[in-house]
């Protein structure tokens, strides 16, 4: 008989305790009234170490008992500052991202609801990185080891490529006129921009042709090295050339695209040829997506590769959008990808920020991309100045915010909107996330953290 009553109260009990508890939340089953629930977060938005309120309902009373995430990113206890069980107040813990965030009131009691958003906003500081010594920089680039080179213009007659450390010394590395590099000619034009692909360095000229410069290493360049005769000769000049390397699944060769003939991008297969389809057809507004050989294009620039290997590029002015190029080897290699408008709406003259992924551009410039899917773009503001602005990626939308404020130029360091530029003219991104900025007489590094 004892023994029966025993297993009736251990029955009662465990009935009681599922009435009063929850389990993990199943969306197969309906919803937990007694599991915590967020309600907003005030702000929505800020960088690691921001004050965050979390508003809610069903928190344990006990803050530090309640496991707290965002986008995945567990708070430690020293950030967690305090609360109850409708109000959270908690730091924001560093390099979380954009994403959702989350609340277990134990390990049994965890958070049910519609997910909110806290869109992460990362530190920024702009410094120099180089002695002021540049005449009028045209272009920047970055090798797989993080070295910095810049090819700047003397008089409009004379060019050269420097290498930038990070002890603000510049050293000429290549030394470039009209007639040529020290042993070869580019035909009388002027280099327009250059890329580090593998172990070369690619220009453009202003005659639409390419040319590769010879017995290169990694972070170290001949100053007397040999051109190669011109690799490719387009009706528009070549002004902006990315590579991707050899071991990237999917592709068996080393590759690089540049932008040329007012609306296609060519894919150049090293030690081959051009390719044959391009991506474009004609000269025009770009929809919102289609097959790349079937919808126009508008004068395509800046090309650079995100972290899934997408070709990235601007539709410049009077499009003013960031596109995206899935490339063919990634689909099938009889199309020619897909492309697809990500930010920006055509014919935009304003610099409007957002947090719904419809922003607008004024006049975008340059753009790079960091190994987080974050944009970075220099945008010509319509009356003076440049912003440096970002797009950060969460939930399928690029939200975009202001990094500078473009409130006149200058050689200003410093923090943010504090900052200020002369004439950026390109942008490249290191492993860190860090910017550096070709800025007329200087290299800036914008510092992200």
């Amino acid at each position: 008989m004892k023994t029966v009553m025993k297993k009736i109260v251990q029955l009662s009990l465990v009935v009681m305790v599922l009435f009063v508890s929850c389990k993990k939340f199943d969306p197969g089953d309906d919803p937990c009234p007694y599991c915590p629930k967020i309600d907003s977060l005030v702000p929505s938005n800020g960088g690691a170490g921001s004050l965050v309120k979390i508003y809610g309902s069903h928190f344990n009373s006990d803050y530090t008992k309640n496991i707290i995430k965002f986008n995945g990113v567990l708070l430690s206890p020293t950030e967690l500052v305090g609360g109850n069980t409708n109000v959270l107040t908690v730091f924001v813990p560093n390099g979380c991202g954009s994403g959702p965030v989350t609340v277990d009131a134990d390990e049994e009691l965890t958070y049910e609801g519609t997910v909110k958003t806290f869109i992460y906003t990362k530190y920024y500081r702009v410094d120099d990185y180089s002695d002021p010594i540049f005449s009028n920089l045209i272009d920047i680039a970055i090798d797989s080891v993080n070295n910095i080179y810049v090819l700047d213009s003397i008089d409009n007659t004379k060019y050269q490529i420097f290498k930038c450390d990070s002890n603000k010394i510049a050293t000429p590395m290549l030394n470039v006129t009209l007639g040529g590099f020290t042993q070869a000619d580019l035909g009388g034009s002027r280099p327009s921009g250059f890329s580090i692909v593998d172990a070369y360095i690619y220009i453009t000229n202003t005659d639409g042709k390419i040319y590769r410069v010879s017995g290169i290493t990694a972070g170290i360049i001949s100053p007397n090295t040999q051109l190669n005769s011109a690799q490719s000769n387009f009706s528009f000049p070549a002004n902006s050339l990315v590579g991707l390397k050899r071991n990237v699944t999917g592709l068996s060769k080393t590759v690089f695209y540049t932008a040329a003939n007012k609306y296609q991008i060519y894919p150049y297969y090293i030690g081959s040829t051009i390719d044959s389809i391009p991506a474009g057809s004609s000269l025009g507004y770009t929809p919102d997506a289609g097959y790349a050989n079937s919808i126009p294009l508008w004068y395509p620039k800046s090309l650079v590769f995100d972290n899934d290997h997408s070709l990235l590029f601007i539709h410049p002015a009077p499009a003013n959008c960031i596109m995206k190029y899935t490339l063919p080897f990634f689909t099938n290699d009889n199309d020619a990808g897909y492309l697809q408008k990500i930010i920006g709406i055509n014919n935009s003259t304003d610099q409007i920020n957002s947090v719904d992924g419809t922003p607008t551009f004024s006049n975008p410039q340059r753009i790079a991309c960091d190994i987080d899917q974050n944009i970075y773009i220099l945008d010509k503001t319509t009356t003076n100045g440049t912003n440096l602005r970002v797009a950060n990626y969460a939930n399928g939308n690029y939200y975009v915010s202001n990094i500078t404020e473009a409130n006149g130029d200058g050689y200003v360091n410093g923090e943010g909107s504090y900052a200020k530029f002369t004439n950026p003219t390109a942008l490249v991104v290191d492993v860190q996330g860090n910017i550096y900025i070709s800025d007329k007489t200087r290299v800036r590094k914008v510092i992200v953290r």
